[in-house]
């Protein structure tokens, strides 16, 4: 009996763990708890503005329980660390650069 990979259930699929954007972002194991991120809903559409969030606790995965401090003030809810663009406090560069770039 042959116990080929590619033959058992059909050819084997190679995908990448996170979106090719997510090169820019912030990489899942320098997230911490209590800091505040920037967020974006949607990080492949350049219009979506950046949001305010404070990370409570990592929950599995890419997921995370976060609290909205600037728009939804106090909203907990869970994202996914791919949404995590940057860190607060460099926001102001974030939004340099986005500037030149239009």
């Amino acid at each position: 009996m042959n116990r080929d990979p590619q033959r058992i259930g059909g050819p084997l699929r190679v995908t990448p763990p996170f979106p090719s954007c997510h090169d820019a972002y912030t990489v899942h194991e320098e997230l911490r708890c209590g800091e505040k991120y920037g967020f974006l809903e949607r990080p492949r559409f350049k219009t979506v503005p950046l949001e305010c969030i404070q990370l409570l606790k990592h929950i599995r995965g890419r997921k995370w329980q976060a609290r909205w401090i600037d728009t939804h003030t106090g909203l907990v809810d869970y994202i996914n660390s791919v949404q995590i663009v940057i860190p607060w406090m460099s926001a102001k560069l974030f939004f340099r650069k986005s500037a030149t770039r239009r």
